[in-house]
């Protein structure tokens, strides 16, 4: 399937999607709803020292690309910035993504 461009593709996919008998379109995301759902960004740029990690740089510019891609497809997008793995894990069980 074709991100970009003109509508015929975008049939093509929502056509093949909903066939349903063919295994490898059992897990296709359906593109041909009015919302998409949710998308959720986790930019961690920084970490804390004990990690021992160093700061990503580039991080910022990808995170706003994807932003900016997933929200032209229709998606809600949220974007977290330096999230602890136990901030990842609450917004999980918080059923925030």
């Amino acid at each position: 399937m074709s991100l970009g461009g003109g509508g015929s593709s975008h049939s093509a996919a929502a056509t093949a999607v909903g066939a349903g008998d063919d295994a490898a379109n059992k897990y296709r995301y359906r593109m041909d709803y009015r919302e998409r759902g949710r998308f959720i960004i986790i930019n961690n740029k920084t970490f804390q020292a004990q990690t021992g990690m160093n700061e990503r740089s580039g991080t910022d510019k990808d995170a706003a690309s994807l932003y900016t891609d997933f929200k032209q497809l229709g998606f809600d997008v949220q974007l977290k910035q330096n999230q602890t793995a136990n901030q990842m894990l609450q917004l999980m069980i918080a059923g925030n993504i």
